[in-house]
Order: structure tokens, then sequence, then C-alpha cells
């Protein structure tokens, strides 16, 4: 199972959702709180920031920034 992955761009963002092995490319917002991705497919998937950026929660699913290690 794909554990997801997030990598941003200036003004992009490409992403494996977490348990899909599907690539998938769009544009991204920040503002209070969350991080909403607006697939190229007309999807729009919402991330609930923590820990100071650390973390980004999607569906009870943490992922964690690669310069963060778990503790």
């Amino acid at each position: 199972m794909q554990a997801g992955r997030l990598d941003f761009a200036p003004e992009k963002v490409s992403y494996i959702l977490p348990g899909s092995d599907l690539k998938s490319i769009g544009t991204y917002t920040v503002s209070s709180g969350t991080v909403t991705i607006h697939s190229a497919s007309g999807m729009t998937h919402t991330f609930t920031i923590k820990e100071d950026g650390k973390i980004l929660q999607w569906n009870g699913v943490e992922l964690r920034r690669t310069d963060f290690p778990w503790p």
C-alpha cells in the first residue's frame, strides 16, 4: 500500500494519495491551516496542516515532511 507523497513546486504539486498508486498533478492553495489541492482531473483534496507545517493530514492519514523525520 502506497504511503502517499506530495511534491510541491512554486505553482504546482505532483502527488500520490495514501493507498493509491496513481500519480496526479495539480495546483494548490494554502490558507488558514489547510492546503487544498485542485487536480488536473477536477478533483479537490484538502489537507490539514499540523505541527507548524511538519505534517499534512488527509482522511486520518498523516504525511510528514521528509526533512522532519518521525520521532
